[in-house]
This record gives structure tokens, sequence and C-alpha cells, in this order.
């Protein structure tokens, strides 16, 4: 072994092939990494003492030093991961301690050539320096792994020579490693310009496109004769037809409107409760009108966002606090400042008593951002205050804004003062908080047992008083858990009602160590505080922030929802009701009058209190008498349907927990608002879908953190992901005819956007504050209207997450764990890179449609009338024109709104989701369920609105229809434009493309567009095929699956035989099954898991993970299964990356194809994977399948033939359908070899594959000739079983083999065209033994009655026996059939023969 001796875990020869698995490979490569770290350093060190000495201690290291020969690409990953990843980071927080944090800081953000050059000095110095430490004599540099330079060899030297070699091989490394961290920065900027670049220089093409083709396309579609006497007609008349055929079918049906409906909780009539069923779950807005669905949405994108940028400050607020410790020297005080001093510098700043500039600058950027929001929330404050009635209560008569600052700044800095003391650990759900931690428990048990030992009284004896600490505990962590949030525990469990807590009101009260004055400053003692988990400042300031604006947005989508109700005109469009008191109180006093009682004296709310004397044995007569006004109003607006039961939301709003503290009085007055108990839950409570019980499922909360984390590995962790993410969301833009210049020279194009949103990612530190505000503004606005940050897949992935965070208790330390990984920069910038991707097509989108918009309705007097009726036309809901506050929205805003709705109806929105399949992600089956239901939902959108602008009365309209329709065909055609071109360069004819796709490829790529690169034929007459599948550059590519499913699987049946019906039948289930299959299919994690459960072992793609054998042992199974399941959930990132490195040591994948790096490289860096056909492999693995189906059909017809209860009959039926299944079989696998023959390979070269895997020569012979060759019934009359059951039963064979029937049925399959359908098959058989039979009545005839002919008589298993003349004549009795006829033909075949008898 030489100096392999040293080698452990069994690698001398290295760790490639089957012998390790991926686990076991990312582990060696892990523990290889490691032992190179040490191996490197001592190795460093070593090396100085052998040059100064002559010494051989590298020798000593070389032959003594345990090693890992990692050869393979998984486990070189990893390995450099781990030896030069580890030691990278931690030179770079040293580094940083060095030159200090500021220096660090301004490193970092440096811009220009100075600042760049300073960024690839620093950078560059930890590579030279972190590489000679950590590397090894046996590592290599990049020059000396692709022959550019040679490694010195080190074997045959010794002592002060190889000590100066393997110095200088070091210092190659570190030079390389220099260069290469020098070139960090540059390359960085280089990327993001390119990419930017890379779409400048793309826009003239597009441009060009557009304005030579698209637009005088759609001009010429829409203008003139052919728009005006052409295009507009049909499409009126379409739209109208489809109006016209619903009113009919909702007729037929007794269907209502989903307006109709949304009122209605459980309808009489059956149709419309299936219809209430679907709109529920199915449609976007659900029981909500749209109208509010989109009000509501709006406000919580707007707080989602608000959410996402307090977090980013209050994060960078804690660590400049850090840097501004570590570095107190910058401060001009010689007290180094602490935390504490610190934190209430900035509340004093955000309370406006401190100027900013008083702050260390290293702060100053945050504070001031924070600062900015709180300017923004007194802004809203301010809005929200316009309510006469809210201005009262605060002691105004009218807005003024300089009393209205002495309102609110006070009652601001309470209500801050108060947050930053209720900020507790275990009051929030994703903390993972264990409150009933024993030593925190202990520790308040004894702080409560010194204060009652104070008190003195009753409190003496020393057990009553650990016995009393014990229970006021236990019943302040019992209001804790109750109160579940901070607040609530504040104002209800310590508050003046029903508090908890001892004060001179409740004497009795059960705590008596938090005092009054405590419990309203939210100031609890030290020991309290830690009970509770007492949160940081940072925390504090968030939570507290978030609560506020959360109070502001639902304060703002109630005025909003109320003041579009109320301005509401349009008949069957009001969903809230106020109870009309003047109504009320005629027809009340009406009725007084007449039984000569005295009327009513109020005609306002006040009147309730009359109501109530007048009736005082019946309280519920108020509400009755509402209910009854309502009904009225109800009726006005929906004649047709039965009034529903009213809940007063208004009562409801002012009981939410969140208005218990309203320091600004903004929902003191809130009007009596009812709404229907069937949409009430929607509109003010919380929505639980039906997957709510999930969450109580032992441990399921895990299996959704584990799904969660494997499909973001997949997406947000993976390169190439990343990037067919940005580069398949252009067909969304695609679709929509958003192609070309629409902005105008003015306004921003497509580069622009681009760079304003990687910008955000990635800053380049030039942006001014005006241009960050103008940014921060627009980026709301798109947030507030759902157009932007609404991407589906990451928002799956985030749901998903955050049901395992909020779920299953037990495991808190995990999801702590879990939510600090989800919360760091790295994954926070990986998400936020991933969403970008969406963002800037929909922002694109978003502008281009604004700047139609703009193009069509000018500002006058008539732009409300025609934008609101095209917008009622088009989307089905009114548009509403006055802001929350009551003033009249300005002209961009309107416009934005409506440009925000084509955008959010025809790109794909995670809010437009339904629940119901929103909560489909809970399920073990479909990955991105969200996704496909939205390009379902988008591309019917598409279509309506293309229809519907194409019959508008309006040229301009229509181009904006044409525009979309060209869009829509040129989408849907790409992908066979691509595949044509391919095929004429190959010259390649569509038979051959077609057979191609039906029987190489994989059935996941197989309903789509296939790029033809390449064709190779190699020298053994074996061909390589080469291609692109275009389904994951296009998202739509889902939408054609169907389609090519239906038709391929038709043309394919056709090619084997089967019948039309058959094969119609089968083309319609396959696409069916694409239709449904994301919705259907098993989750990544959920097939790995089933995988090593119910399949034992057998993937459902890919080989075995353990011998199927007895002496398998339960320890290999359990490595086996762990293995796969790693592999599995692996980040796509790490995939990639493994890949290249196989790529680059020429390594072969497990089916024998080798890795190219030009493939790996374009799949990494252009998200476009290319895959290898490759013929004679796929024959083999085609073959593996087809003798596994032969062997079990074999041994099924056996199991049955070789049973000790078989009869004759059972026998010969037994190896009938033997018969049957294995020319199912082989006529699928002639389709196979014929395919193969059209690609290229020869009959020879097929005939010599099938001998090498030892195919039996009926089997080759069969698929040689296209004719079948049965397997021989002798196998079974020779087979071990058969003598052993003759044997046992005593019997010889020849007496239980029923040879004759055997024979015969051999005979009958024998020959027959492969290239038909079973059931053409057993018609010819049917067909054949009939005219046995008719021939041997003939004979029987000829010889006289009561003779036979000679021989034994046929006989079929099926058949009954036959017959005489005389006998089937009585029988048939003018059927027209013979009783053999009767008894072996189908119906059908029946028909026929008495149909061939007649002519």
């Amino acid at each position: 072994m030489g100096d392999k001796r040293n080698y452990i875990f069994g690698t001398e020869y290295g760790t490639k092939g089957d012998d390790f698995n991926v686990l076991e490979q990312t582990l060696l490569g892990t523990a290889s990494g490691g032992l190179k770290i040490i191996e490197g350093i001592a190795e460093l060190g070593a090396g100085f003492i052998d040059y100064a000495a002559d010494t051989n201690l590298l020798t000593f290291i070389e032959k003594n030093f345990p090693k890992i020969n990692v050869d393979d690409g998984v486990g070189k990953f990893t390995e450099l991961l781990v030896q030069y990843g580890i030691p990278y980071m931690k030179a770079t927080k040293i580094a940083g301690k060095v030159v200090g944090i500021k220096k660090l800081d301004q490193i970092k953000k440096g811009t220009g050539v100075s600042g760049v050059a300073t960024k690839m000095g620093y950078y560059g110095g930890i590579g030279a320096v972190v590489e000679p430490l950590v590397t090894t004599s046996r590592d290599q540099t990049l020059g000396q792994v692709f022959g550019l330079t040679t490694k010195p060899e080190l074997t045959e030297l010794t002592g002060r020579t190889k000590a100066a070699a393997v110095l200088g091989q070091k210092a190659a490394m570190g030079a390389e490693a220099a260069a290469f961290g020098a070139a960090l920065p540059v390359a960085g900027v280089a990327l993001k310009e390119g990419f930017i670049g890379a779409t400048k220089v793309a826009a003239p093409v597009v441009r060009a496109v557009d304005y030579a083709v698209i637009n005088p396309l759609s001009d010429i579609l829409t203008k003139g004769p052919i728009g005006e006497r052409i295009t507009q007609p049909l499409f009126d008349k379409i739209t109208k037809s489809v109006v016209t055929a619903k009113e009919i079918t909702k007729n037929k049906l007794g269907l209502a409107t989903a307006d109709e409906l949304r009122f209605v909780r459980n309808p009489e009539n059956f149709i419309q409760r299936v219809q209430k069923s679907i709109i529920n779950n199915l449609s976007t807005s659900g029981v909500v009108p749209k109208n509010a669905f989109d009000i509501k949405r709006g406000k919580e994108n707007l707080f989602r966002a608000k959410t996402k940028e307090l977090h980013d400050l209050v994060r960078d607020l804690d660590k400049n606090i850090d840097d501004v410790i570590k570095n107190s020297d910058e401060l001009s005080s010689k007290t180094s400042p602490t935390r504490e001093t610190l934190e209430n510098d900035v509340v004093q700043i955000l309370n406006e008593k401190r100027d900013l500039n008083s702050l260390p600058k290293l702060m100053q950027k945050s504070v001031g951002a924070l600062k900015n929001e709180h300017s923004v929330l007194k802004k809203q404050i301010k809005s929200l205050m316009t309510n006469k009635e809210v201005l009262n209560v605060s002691g105004l008569r009218k807005l003024d804004e300089g009393l209205i600052d002495e309102i609110i700044n006070p009652a601001l800095e309470n209500y801050l003062k108060k947050g930053l003391h209720q900020s507790f650990k275990a009051f929030d759900v994703e903390s993972g908080f264990k409150l009933r931690d024993p030593k925190r428990v202990a520790a308040a048990e004894k702080f409560v047992e010194k204060f009652l030992r104070e008190q003195g009284g009753p409190f003496k004896d020393e057990l009553f008083i650990k016995s009393t600490a014990k229970k006021q505990v236990e019943t302040l962590l019992n209001q804790a858990t109750h109160s579940q949030k901070a607040q609530k525990f504040f104002d209800i469990a310590l508050g003046k009602e029903g508090g908890i807590i001892k004060t001179k009101a409740r004497p009795r009260a059960k705590i008596e160590f938090i005092t009054e004055e405590m419990a309203a400053n939210r100031d609890l003692p030290k020991a309290i505080e830690d009970l509770l988990g007492k949160g940081t400042v940072k925390e504090s300031l968030f939570n507290t922030n978030i609560a506020l604006a959360e109070l502001l947005a639902k304060k703002q989508f109630i005025n909003e929802m109320f003041l579009f109700n109320k301005n509401s005109n349009i008949k069957g469009t009001k969903f809230i009701f106020t109870p009309n008191y003047a109504n009320i109180a005629k027809r009340q006093n009406e009725i007084l009058l007449s039984e000569g009682r005295k009327p009513l004296k109020s005609t306002t709310s006040m009147i309730k209190s009359e109501i109530e004397k007048l009736y005082p044995d019946n309280p519920s007569a108020v509400s009755q008498i509402i209910q009854e006004d309502l009904e009225f109003q109800f009726r006005q607006q929906f004649p047709n349907i039965t009034p529903p039961n009213f809940r007063n939301m208004g009562n409801e709003f002012l009981r939410n927990e969140i208005n218990k503290t309203d320091p600004f009085n903004l929902y003191k007055f809130m009007p009596e608002h009812y709404v229907a108990e069937s949409m009430y839950d929607a509109l003010v409570g919380e929505v639980k879908g039906w997957s709510i019980h999930f969450d109580e499922i032992p441990y399921y909360s895990m299996f959704l953190g584990f799904k969660g984390a494997t499909q973001a590995g997949k997406t947000v962790f993976s390169p190439t992901t990343q990037i067919r993410n940005f580069t398949s969301a252009s067909f969304f833009a695609l679709h929509n005819g958003h192609i070309g210049r629409p902005f105008g020279k003015t306004e921003h194009n497509f580069a622009d956007i681009v760079r304003s949103h990687i910008d955000e990612v990635f800053p380049t530190g030039k942006i001014t504050k005006e241009g960050l505000d103008d940014f921060v503004k627009t980026r709301n606005r798109s947030v507030e209207l759902g157009v932007t940050s609404t991407n589906v897949r990451a928002r799956e992935i985030e749901d998903l997450l955050q049901d395992y965070l909020t779920g299953d208790s037990r495991f808190g330390a995990v999801a702590g764990r879990v939510r600090t990984l989800k919360q760091s920069k790295v994954v926070e910038k990986a998400q936020d890179l991933y969403m970008k991707g969406d963002d800037i097509w929909k922002d694109y989108g978003w502008r281009f449609s604004q700047s139609q918009l703009k193009g069509i309705f000018n500002k006058g007097p008539n732009f409300q009338t025609d934008i609101g009726r095209h917008y009622y036309d088009l989307f089905g809901k009114r548009l509403d024109f006055v802001n929350g506050d009551g003033t009249i929205k300005a002209y961009n805003e309107v416009i934005e709104e409506v440009a925000a709705q084509y955008v959010k109806n025809t790109y794909p929105n995670y809010n437009y989701v339904p629940q119901f399949v929103k909560d489909l992600r809970k399920l073990p089956f479909g990955n991105f369920i969200s996704f496909p239901a939205e390009i379902l939902r988008t591309s019917a959108n598409l279509l309506k609105f293309a229809s519907k602008e194409l019959s508008s009365s309006n040229p301009a309209i229509r181009k904006m229809g044409a525009r979309r329709m060209i869009g829509q065909a040129t989408g849907f055609s790409t992908g066979a434009a691509f595949t044509t071109v391919s095929l004429s360069a190959l010259d390649m004819t569509r038979d051959q493309y077609n057979s191609f796709r039906e029987s190489q490829v994989p059935e996941w790529n197989r309903y789509g567009d296939l790029i033809m690169l390449s064709r190779k034929e190699n020298k053994d007459g074996n061909v390589v095929y080469r291609y692109i599948p275009f389904s994951y550059q296009n998202p739509y590519a889902y939408v054609q699956a169907p389609f090519y499913a239906l038709v391929g699987e038709a043309a394919a049946g056709k090619k084997i035989g089967k019948d039309f019906d058959d094969r119609w039948l089968n083309a319609f289930g396959k696409s069916l099954k694409s239709l449904f299959e994301p919705f259907m299919d098993e989750a990544i994690l959920s097939e790995r898991i089933f995988d090593v459960t119910l399949r034992g072992g057998q993937p459902r793609r890919g080989k075995r993970l353990w011998l199927d054998s007895p002496d398998t042992s339960l320890g290999d199974k359990a490595w086996g299964s762990f293995s796969h399941l790693m592999e599995g959930v692996q980040p796509g990132a790490f995939t990639q990356g493994t890949r290249l490195t196989q790529a680059v040591a020429k390594e072969k994948t497990s089916y024998g194809k080798q890795f190219e790096l030009g493939d790996e490289a374009l799949a990494l860096f252009a998200g476009i994977r290319v895959y290898d056909a490759d013929l004679a492999n796929n024959l083999n693995f085609k073959y593996n399948d087809f003798a596994k189906i032969d062997r079990s059909n074999t041994s099924r017809a056996k199991s049955r033939f070789f049973a000790e209860n078989a009869t004759d009959g059972t026998r010969v039926s037994a190896y009938e359908e033997y018969l049957d299944s294995s020319y199912e079989s082989y006529n699928r696998f002639k389709k196979l070899t014929d395919d193969l023959k059209k690609l290229g390979l020869s009959s020879t070269y097929i005939n010599n594959a099938l001998k090498k895997r030892s195919a039996k020569k009926h089997i080759r012979e069969s698929i040689r000739r296209g004719q079948f060759v049965p397997p021989n019934y002798q196998s079974f009359f020779d087979d071990d079983r058969f003598i052993n059951l003759s044997k046992k039963l005593g019997v010889s064979r020849a007496k239980l083999f029923p040879r004759t029937e055997l024979k015969q049925l051999y005979n009958n399959y024998r020959f027959k065209d492969l290239l038909q359908s079973i059931e053409s098959i057993r018609s010819q058989v049917k067909e054949k033994n009939i005219k046995r039979e008719e021939a041997r009545e003939n004979r029987t005839t000829t010889q006289g009655q009561g003779t036979t002919a000679s021989g034994p008589p046929l006989i079929t298993p099926s058949a009954q026996p036959v017959p005489n003349n005389q006998q089937m004549s009585a029988i048939t009795g003018g059927t027209g059939l013979t009783a053999i006829e009767t008894a072996l033909l189908t119906p059908e075949e029946q028909m026929i023969r008495q149909r061939s008898r007649t002519v």
C-alpha cells in the first residue's frame, strides 16, 4: 500500500463509485476538509523547520498524518467548502477586528475606483494569508488542475529541497487565492452591471420587433375597415354570446350570482349549494365581495411591507449599537457607552427630545430611518383624525395641525414608553420561548417568597409563604398563557377590570407583588420580566411600531370599506348595511298610532332606549326591529334571495383587543355597520381554512417545516432556479403584449426598472436620500396595490415555514434555530433576490399598463365616467374614486389602481390564490400547488380581457386587446417555433421527432416542446441526441401540456394498434393527469419518505437503496434511508456545485453519463439544462423494465398453474392470460425498437444488445420479425414445481397437463402481428376458433349422424360443448347466429356477424 496505509475509512482507492452514497461522500468530504486544515497548518510549520534545519518533518507528516482520499465530485466540493470556507470566514472576522468596525464598514461600502481598489486589497489579502495556511502538499492550483502549469513532484524529495518545494507550492496557492479574492469585488460589480447591460442590449431588439411586427399588426386588427367591420363586431358578438350563454345556464340550472350567494350561509337549492362551495373555495375573494377583498388585501400588503421594513431597520440599529460599543474610540467622550445608554438615546430621539446628530455616526442612518417611519405614522394618525367625533373627544372642533401635534406627540410618547416595557417572548409564538422554564420559575418563586416575608402579617410560616408564592407564580403563568399577547396581559390580566393584581378595589386579588403603578407603566420586577422573557429594546421598538402600524392599517381598512359601500350606487353591490332609524321610527309610529299609543320622539340611534321601554318583556326587541329594517334595505339590493342574519361589525371592532389601548381615540366612535353572518369572519375575524386541524396532528408541523425547507432549497437556494425564475417570468409580460417601449422618453425603461430592484437587494452606496425616499414611496405603492412582493412560490414556502414555526410547541428549540436561520442576512438576500425575479416583470407590466391607460383616458370632465365604465366592464366591480379620508383620488392614483388590477389578474399573484388551494400546501402531495392554480386563473383572464378589449368601440382599447392576443399567440407558439427550427437544422423529420418524444424522453418532459441540439453517431453504432426541454423556460407550458398529452398519446396509441375508443380514452386520461399532477403528485420530501417506507427501499425513480435480501441488516436499511432522505433535501446550490466539481473531475453519473463542464456551467449561469438521450442506454433501461414485467407475468401465471387445487380449466386460463399480458408487453417493446430504428439504431445493433442482456430467443425473434412468438407451454411441464406437484398429488404430469388445449392456444397466438391491440388479437383468436368449430361440425354432418370426425375435437377454455345442427337451430331461434357464435362473440362482434350474413 505504501503511503496509502494512513488513509482511513477504507478510502485507499478513492470515494467514487457505488460503494459510497451521496451522504457518505458528503460526510467524508467534510471530515477530509477538517483534517486538511490541520494538515496544512502542520505542513507550514514543518516546512519552515525543514528548510532551516534540513530535517524531514514533512516526510513524517506525509507518511503518518491520517488522510481521506476524496476523489468524487460531491465529496470534493464539500471538502473545498470546509477546507477553505471556514478558515476564510474566520479570517474575515479577525480582519474586521484588526481594521476596526468603522473602517471595515467603509471598505465594504466603498465605491468608485479607489473604493473597489480598497476592496480588492482587503479580500485579496485575506486569500493570500488563508490559502497557504490550510492548503496541503497534495492540493493543486487551478492552473495545475487545468494543465496550465505543472505541480512539482514531491515524493522523492527530502529535507530542505522538499521544504522549498512545499513552501513554493503554498506560495503559489496563496498568490492564486489573492488574485481570486481581489477579483471578487470586481466580479460582483461586473456581474450586476453585465446583467443590467444585457437588458439594455436586448431592449433595441425587442423594440424593433414591436415596431416592425406587433405594433403594425395590432393597428391593422383594430383600426380602419378591419378593426371597425371585422374585429370589433366579431368579438362583440363573442362576448355577448358568452354573457347570453351564462344567463341561459343560470336560468336553466337555477343558479344565483356570486354576490347574491355570498350573503347566504346555507342555500336550500342543491345546485346553489354546489355553486356556493365553488365560489367560497375556488374563487379569489371567496365569501368577501370583490371590492372589500381588494381593500383588505391592499392594507395587508402595505402592513406586510411595513413589517419587513421595520424588521430591517431595527436589525440594522441593533448591529450599529454593537459596532459603536466595539469602537467606542470614535466618541469624543472618554467613557465607553453602554447598550442601555445608547438605547435610551434612541428613544429620546424618536420622541423628538434629542437631536439626531448627537448620536454616533454609525447609528445616525438607521435611527434616522426609524424616525422617518414615526413621521409617516404620525401623518397617518392625523389623516384618520378628520372625523368630527374623533376631534371632539380629543377636545378639538376642527382639524388644526398645531393643536393635533400637541395631542399626538404625548400620546405617541406614552404609547412608545409603554411599548418598550411590554415586549416579552412569552407572548411571541414565533420566538420558541419556553414559558415554564424550571430555573426561571424557581427564581420568580424566590422573589415572591422574599416579597411576602417583607409584608409580614399572615406571611410568617415558611411553608405557607412557599405554597402561596408557588400559587401566585402559577396564577401569573396561567394568565400569561391565556392572554397570548402582551397588550391583553397588561390590559386585562393586570388591568383595572377583572385583573389579578391586588388593589384597593380588589383587596382579595391573587397577585400581591405587582403594584398598580407597575401595571400602568408596564414596568415589572426583574424576576418577573425574566420569567416572561423580557425582550430587548430592538424587539420592543419593532413590536411597538408594528402594533401601531396594525392599529392604523385596520382603521384605514374600515374607513375605506365603509366609504366605498356608502358611495356605491350600483344595485347589487352593497354589502354593509346601516340601520335607518328615521324609517324605523316612521314604521314604529304607524303601529303605535294605530294602537292609540304615543309615537316615538327620536329618529336617531337614541330610539333604541325608547323601544326597550315599549317592550320591557322582550329583551331582543331592538335587535329584531333593526333586523327587519336591514332586511328591508337588503331586498332593495337583492330582491331574489332571502335576507340573511346580520352581525354588527362596528361593535366587534370596538371589542377587538387591538383597540383596547387606542391612544388617539380613532375607534372611539364606530358607527353601526352590519354585515351578513356568512361574510363576517372574512371581514372582521380570522378565516380558518379546512386544513386547520392538520396543525393538531403530532409532529405534522415539523413535516411541514421540512417540506417548506426542501422546496426553498430547490428554488430560493438554487442558482439555476433563481435565473430560471427571472427568465421564465418574461413570458408573463409577453402574454400580456407588454413588449416594446410604452413609456415615452421621460419615463423609466426596462433597464431602469431592473437596476432599481437589483439596487434594493445589492445597494451600490450611491443612492441619495431623495432617491431613496422616491424609491420607497414607489415600492410601497406597488406593494399596497398588490403588484409586487407576491411571488407565488416564495410566499407558499414562507407559509409552510410559518405553519411549522407556529405549530407543535414540542419543537421550540428547533423552531428557534430555524427562525434564526430564516432571519439571517444570507437567507433574506436569497429570498429577496428570488422575489425580485418576479417583481421586476410585474413592476414593468404595471408601468406599461399605466402608459397604455394614460394614452386612452385623458384628464378631463369625463375621465371618471369613462375609466369607471371600462373598469366595471372588465373586472366586474366598481372603481372607487374616494380615499379613506374622504379626499378625491388624483388622476395618477386612479391610473395606478386600474393598471394594478390588470397586473394582479394577468400575472401570477399569491394574494389571489383561493384559501382552499393555499391550504393544499399542508398535504404531503404537490409541489408549489399555488403556482399552477395561478397559471390557470391568469390564462383564463388573459383570454377574457383580450376578448372584451377587442369588442370595445374605442380603437385604443381594442389595440390593448390586440397586443394581448398577439402576445398570447406568440408565447404559446414560441416553443413550437424553436422546435421546428431545431428539427430543420438537424434534418430531422416530424415523425422521428414524435418517436423521440414518445420513447426517449422522461414522462415529465414528454408533453412539452423540445429544442433538439445535436445528433451524434458513435463508432460502435450507438446514437446520442442532445436537447433542451423548453417547458422549464415557459411557465405556460403547464397549460399546453394537457393538449400535447391528448394529441401525443392518441398518436402513440395508434402506432401500437389500439382502437379509436381505447386510444382516445387513454389519451384523455393522460391529459387529465398532466393537468392535475401538480396538485396530486408526491411532494419532494414525501416522495423520499415514501421511497424508504411504503416502497420498501425501491425509489420511484432510480436504483434500490439497499440489497433486497434477508441478509440486509436493519442498520444498512436505516443508513440507506437516511442517505436517500438527505440527498433529496439538499439545497440546489449544493447539488449544482457538486455537479460542476464532478464535471471538472470528469466523473460519470451512476448511469454512465459523463458530466460535461459546459453543460453544468450553462445550467448554473443561464438556468438552461441540456439533456442527453443515449439510445443504447435507453434501450438497456427499457429492457430492464420489460424484463421485470415479463418475470412478473411468468411468476403470476406459474403460481396459478402450479396451485394444488388447479384444474385443467384453471391452467388453460392461466396460460391464456399469460399470453395476453406477454403480447401487450412485447407490443410496447416492439414500438420502442421501431422508434430506435427510426432514430438511427440498426436492427443488428438492437439484436446484439438484447443478446448481451441474455434476452430469451423467442423474445428476440418476436422483436426481429415483428410477430408474436409466444412463451412455450412446455416450460410449465418441465418446471421443478410441476414435477414436485405431480409427485405430491400422486398423478402423472401427462394427466395433469392439458397439452392439447395449451398447444391450441399457442398456435392461436403464434405469429400475430405485434403492432395490434390485444382486443384485436382476442377477436382474431375467437374468429379462428369459430371457423374451426364450424369446420368440425361440417365434417361431423358429412360422416353422418352419430359419428364424429377423426381426431380430437378443438377445445377453447371459454367454449361450451358444441351442439349438433338440430340443437343449434333450436337454440338460435332466428337470431342469425350459431350457438358457438352466441357463446364466443361479444355483443358488438355478434352485430357485425349478423350484418355480414345479411349482406
